[in-house]
């Protein structure tokens, strides 16, 4: 098993702190989420990890270089992270896809307990889901008994769509070599092939799961806490969420605002 990590954007929303370093170097209590996550794959056994860097990449590869504890990381260039989005940076690093993988966006923070139920889950393909919020934007997901029938994006999402009955995408999945190899990596090389490079990669997620060709189950976090980052508000929530005594403080300018610390999930517009 091995695991790609999606972090070329620039992470326009978090403005300063994105002026002068890669989105997935903000800190959290001290420590680079890209760490956070980092972290939680060497504690889940996985030994390889590629990493899709863009904006300012030199930076996350000159920090942490060809090892981090006991994985192996590769890095696979963006040049194009600015008028790309993410299905283009996943096809870019398919050539590294080709066993069991995890896949993580690199503004997520999650505990390592986390990772681990995702890595042990028993279904060959698994994506990590949350209850669906009000105050939640983006991609979210439909189905009986935990397995998804539709991915469903937020540009399918009308003034009408019933949110009753779906769940939110933590951005956080795992695939079998089957899958990925059969369907997923076949789905992105078509999107390339058209020159349709400006979308989210659960457009082909939607696709292959529309056409019967994906059987893929829901895992719910059940009090294990997680955060996408976008924004300086969702930092904030982020480290008191993940409050650890022992890290340093962080270097960051502070920002002096009044949030809603009831907010534990963020959102993405897919």
């Amino acid at each position: 098993m091995n695991a790609v990590i999606l972090a070329a954007g620039r992470g326009e929303r978090l403005r300063p702190i994105t002026d002068t370093a890669p989105k997935c170097l903000t800190l959290v209590n001290g420590k680079p989420i890209l760490e956070h996550e980092l972290d939680a794959l060497d504690a889940a056994g996985i030994q390889e990890c590629t990493i899709v860097v863009g904006y300012r990449g030199r930076q996350i590869k000159d920090q942490f270089g060809p090892r981090f504890k006991r994985l192996r990381l590769a890095y696979v260039e963006n040049p194009d992270y600015g008028t790309t989005n993410n299905l283009y940076s996943l096809w870019l690093a398919r050539n590294n896809l080709k066993s069991q993988t995890i896949l993580i966006e690199g503004d997520l923070v999650f505990t390592n307990e986390l990772m681990q139920e995702l890595v042990n889950a028993p279904a060959a393909d698994v994506a990590v889901v949350d209850e669906y919020r009000t105050e939640l934007n983006g991609t979210v997901v439909r189905g009986p008994d935990k397995q998804i029938q539709e991915f469903i994006l937020k540009s399918s999402q009308g003034s009408d769509f019933d949110y009753s009955d779906v769940s939110k995408t933590v951005n956080l999945y795992k695939f079998s070599k089957t899958t990925m190899c059969g369907y997923f990596l076949p789905g992105l090389d078509r999107h390339v092939a058209a020159q349709d490079t400006n979308v989210f990669y659960e457009a082909v997620l939607a696709e292959i799961v529309a056409d019967g060709s994906l059987r893929m189950d829901m895992l719910f976090p059940d009090g294990c806490p997680w955060m996408e980052i976008d924004t300086l508000e969702d930092l904030q929530i982020a480290e008191a969420l993940f409050k650890s005594p022992s890290r340093i403080p962080i270097k960051q300018k502070p920002v002096e605002r009044s949030f809603d610390w009831d907010r534990r999930i963020t959102k993405r517009s897919a």
